[in-house]
């Protein structure tokens, strides 16, 4: 990275290769780098592990078989103002062929600046940003009592951004591409249907009751949205899962009836 002054905590969430090992060789090198192992229990506690030694002004969070530009730090930080709490910058999908899937939609300005009302929006739409706390740098003083939800291995980090951003009172944006993401076919929110799926829909009912208990019904349609998108996502699954479509069929056409007639999804692009 161009920005030097970092501290690089690798978390060894239970791997079962080389990869802890790989992870202390890389901590003798560099005394930037600590190394945490511990018992495998998923991404959330994983990051909330990091979060608890974390000792710099700000944290940001890379996914294990992601990539990051060299200046994807110095961007981050440098955007920070006096009342920016989170910078956040484009990314773009990968997939295991190399190949470039999404590319997050580009603003007017290489660098915008949002309210917290229109960061929650636009996160909740996804278009510009989601709420993926990989791309996005974090003040540490505000983190203080906040931690991923374990129970939730779905949209964790969309309750967590979420729960930041109500902290927050600007959010700075930077169009430029400085994120990959490795899309794999075998990650939690893809492969067949089961019942943990679902609890993207516990997830957005957490988010919406603390939208709900800051703003009132603003922030409905949004939520709402999110989950016709991700009924749509397990339906389109379930197009190659034929075993479990009759389990989940219901709940989601609930899902569909109750949220599909939404304005953002109806919502044509210019």
């Amino acid at each position: 990275q161009t920005y030097k002054n970092i501290e690089i905590i690798l978390i060894d969430d239970g791997s079962t290769d080389n990869s802890g090992k790989a992870c202390d060789e890389l901590a003798q090198t560099d005394k930037r780098i600590i190394t945490i192992h511990k018992k495998n229990d998923g991404v959330s506690s994983a990051r909330n592990a990091g979060l608890d030694i974390a000792s710099g002004n700000f944290v940001t969070f890379v996914d294990a078989d992601d990539t990051i530009k060299p200046d994807f730090i110095q961007t981050l930080h440098d955007n920070f103002e006096d009342s920016v709490d989170m910078t956040v910058c484009a990314y773009a999908c990968v997939n295991e062929k190399n190949e470039t899937t999404y590319l997050s939609q580009k603003t007017k300005n290489e660098k915008e600046i949002f309210s917290r009302e229109q960061a929650i929006e636009i996160m909740l739409y996804g278009k510009v940003f989601a709420g993926h706390c990989w791309n996005k740098m974090f003040r540490k003083s505000l983190l203080t009592g906040l931690r991923f939800n374990t129970e939730m291995p779905l949209y964790e980090d969309l309750l967590f951004v979420t729960e930041y951003l109500l902290k927050a009172k600007k959010v700075s944006y930077a169009s430029e591409c400085l994120y990959n993401y490795f899309a794999r076919t075998t990650s939690a929110s893809r492969g067949k249907m089961t019942s943990s799926k679902l609890k993207a829909f516990d997830a957005l009912n957490v988010i919406d009751s603390k939208l709900k208990a800051n703003y009132g019904s603003w922030f409905d349609s949004f939520v709402n949205y999110d989950r016709a998108v991700w009924a749509l996502n397990c339906y389109a699954i379930l197009c190659y899962d034929k075993k479990n479509r009759k389990t989940y069929n219901s709940f989601l056409k609930k899902q569909i009836k109750d949220y599909g007639n939404n304005k953002h999804l109806c919502k044509k692009e210019k």
